[in-house]
């Protein structure tokens, strides 16, 4: 309980700062490193399509929490929702995370010691998802022969013209 509710204080916080100094903390040049316009305008945009359930979503990406919890103060999301969908992500992901640590705390040095043997297959295995993806993807134009493009503009026509006339010095 301790847990959750020092979570909750922590987003609560950023939601705050984001909510009182707004556009200011924003456009600092230290955030905009860290946050840039089209992220932001990303962020601003996940809000207009699916509303409060961005903040339940982005509660479980470490990367993009502190800058929405940031856009949702300044865009003045109504602070009751923005705790509502924060505190029930929280009731999923802090048990969650607790577990996790519980339960393979006494596993973490074999986790370790196994983990360079799983990181060669890892990496085999998402380079030919990729590959398998990529020929998925383009199969109907990596194998189709290209056509030439007939053109009878001006500019290919004074192209033709000066080959003909290369020729005709030749001779």
């Amino acid at each position: 309980m301790v847990l959750y509710v020092g979570v909750l204080t922590g987003d609560l916080i950023l939601y705050s700062f984001g909510r009182r100094f707004g556009d200011a903390v924003l456009s600092h040049p230290h955030m905009l490193r860290l946050v840039s316009p089209a992220r932001r305008q990303k962020i601003e945009h996940y809000f207009a399509r699916y509303g409060n359930r961005t903040v339940f979503l982005v509660r479980h990406l470490a990367v993009l929490r502190a800058p929405t919890y940031l856009i949702a103060g300044a865009m003045k999301v109504p602070g009751w929702k923005f705790l509502l969908w924060d505190g029930l992500a929280a009731l999923v992901s802090v048990p969650l995370m607790v577990s996790l640590g519980y339960f393979f705390a006494d596993h973490i040095e074999g986790l370790r010691h196994n983990l360079s043997r799983i990181e060669h297959w890892l990496a085999v295995l998402v380079i030919l998802s990729v590959t398998t993806y990529l020929l998925i993807r383009y199969r109907e134009t990596w194998w189709t022969p290209r056509q030439e493009v007939l053109s009878t503009g001006p500019l290919e026509q004074e192209r033709k013209k000066a080959v003909n006339d290369d020729e005709g010095l030749k001779v």
